[in-house]
Formats: C-alpha cells, structure tokens, sequence
C-alpha cells in the first residue's frame, strides 16, 4: 500500500513539472518560509499590498505584482537603466561628480585682474590694460583730449590745462587815470582804503560738458609779502590797455575766495567762478584786492621774458 501511495506521489509531481514547468517543492518550515529564504507565498495576489509598497498607491493587480524572478535588483544596478556608483548612468546624461558632458562648458567665470579687461570678447583671457591712454577704466575709452595733457587715473580721464596767455593791470588810486598794464608787477594795497588792485582774464579752454573740474587755480609768483588775497568775479566788460581807477569795470560784491600770501607760488583758486562761466556767465575775469596795508606784490604777464615768473592758469578735469 505504500508503494502505491509514493508511486501515485511521484506520478503527481512529474505531471506538474511537464504542464506547468514549475519546479520541485521543497518542504517547508513552520513559518512557512522555505530553506532559500523566500515566503511560499512570494507571488501577490489581486487586491494584495507587496511588500514594502505604498498604501497610498492602492491595491496592486497581479499583473503588477514585483517578483524575485522579474526585473533583477543588485546592489542597485537595474536592467531598465544601468546605474554605476557617484549617479553614473550609462544610458542619461553621464554625470560624474560636478562635471556634465552634457552642459555647458564653463571657463571659470572669474573677473579679471584690477586694472585688466576682457575685450577680445575671449571669456579665457584678460588681454587689455585699463589703465593706459586708449583704454582707461573700461574697452576702448580713450583719454584724447587734445587742449591739454592727459592722464589715465583711477579708471578716469584726467586732463590738465594750462593757460599762460593772460591779461592783466594793476589801477591806482594814487594815480586814477593811468593804465599800467605793461607794469612788470600786480600790486594790492589797502591803506588808507583798498588803493591798489588788479584784474586779470584769460580765455577759457573747451571743457567737455559732462566733464568734473576737480581745480582750478591761479599760479602766481609773490615776492613782496603783506596780507591776504580776496578775489572778486567782474561783471563787466574792460580793456586791458586802457583800464584805470576811474574806469573800472562793475564786480559782484561776494568774495569767492581769501587766502593768505606768501614768497613765491601762490595758489589763488577760482573754481567758483569758473562753475558761473560754464553755466553761461560771461567771462569777464577777476578783481584780485586785498584788506591788508603792508602792500603785496606778484610778478605780472609781462614779466615772463624777463624771468619766467609770470602767473599761469591751471584746470584739471575728470571725464
């Protein structure tokens, strides 16, 4: 009787095995988990959760159903999308590290040196000197101003004007009618009142208008010391050769400036004045007095063939 039993066993199994192909069971242990460690119950069914899915995800149908056999799983390599250590992905955009064949190359990115500029429009070199005549602080800006000299400062134009053609006479009270504009000195004076004085002008240069005068200054050479010096805008028109005390021009009372005299150059500055002539006052010059009795003396235009010490006009500006 048990030799049929087995015999019928056996006869059940090899029938299974040839139309179905599954393979031999193996026995089971209590926990119903077979000796390779899979559940008998591998398969999910329908309306049954897989392990480790969502619950959100709802029920999954058999077709669906994850098993040990379908898509193989190896230390995370998939057949769908061969994925390497570091993100590498033989079938995406290969990444490795913070390098992509697949985006833009990028140069650095990094601004150039001070004082140095890219303007070959090449992003791997920064060919240019800013700081020369032709390129000052930026491509192709050029310091050419052609009425004076030109420095490339900071980033900015500089120019540098410089004026020795200039008109001036000294008028006395002493001696109300006479001219003395080809005296060799500018004398001030003011005992018992301002008696001695000068005026002085000179043509103004071409200034850009969107240029910034950063000075402006008379240079005078003093070599008689007494006091100070105010200066004063004149508001109407004179005559070099024929300007005296009882006929002199109108001046705006306001003193622009006072500054104190002493041997040798003497800087005087104007820059006030020189803001109403580019804003469209006339240009008449300036009155230079003093409050002070002990008498002043610089060395007049008409001194220059002598000794070279006749005053001159300076103007810097930025554009």
């Amino acid at each position: 009787m048990q030799t049929y039993k087995n015999l019928f066993a056996s006869t059940l199994v090899l029938a299974c095995t040839a139309s179905t192909g599954c393979v031999f069971p193996t026995a089971a242990t209590e926990d119903e988990t077979d000796t390779d460690g899979e559940t008998a119950d591998a398969g999910t069914g329908d309306g049954d959760e897989a392990p480790g899915s969502n619950a959100d995800d709802g029920p999954v149908s058999g077709d669906a159903a994850t098993e040990t056999d379908g898509g193989e799983t190896d230390g995370g390599e998939t057949d769908g999308g061969e994925s390497t250590d570091g993100g590498e992905s033989t079938d995406g955009g290969e990444t490795d590290g913070d390098e992509s064949t697949g985006g833009d190359e990028s140069t650095g990115g990094d601004a150039c040196a001070e004082g140095w500029g890219d303007c070959d429009d090449d992003p791997e070199t920064c060919e240019t000197d800013l700081t020369t005549l032709t390129s000052c602080g930026e491509c192709d800006k050029a310091c050419d101003y052609a009425g004076g000299t030109n420095e490339c400062v900071a980033g900015m134009c500089q120019a540098t004007v410089t004026i020795d053609e200039i008109e001036d006479s000294t008028i006395m009270e002493a001696e109300p009618d006479t001219n003395f504009h080809d005296g060799l000195s500018l004398s001030l004076d003011a005992w018992p009142s301002p008696d001695q004085l000068f005026y002085i002008r000179w043509a103004l240069p071409e200034i850009p208008v969107a240029a910034a005068v950063t000075s402006a200054n008379m240079v005078f050479d003093c070599f008689n010391t007494g006091g100070n010096v105010r200066v004063k805008r004149v508001e109407t028109d004179w005559v070099t050769e024929d300007v005296t005390y009882n006929d002199q021009p109108l001046v705006n009372d306001d003193i622009l400036y006072q500054v104190p005299d002493q041997f040798g150059e003497v800087l005087v500055p104007f820059g006030a004045a020189l803001t109403e002539w580019r804003n469209g006052e006339p240009n008449h010059g300036l009155r230079i007095g003093t409050d002070n009795a002990a008498g002043i003396a610089f060395h007049s235009s008409e001194a220059a063939p002598l000794d070279g010490a006749a005053p001159y006009v300076e103007i810097q500006f930025e554009y």
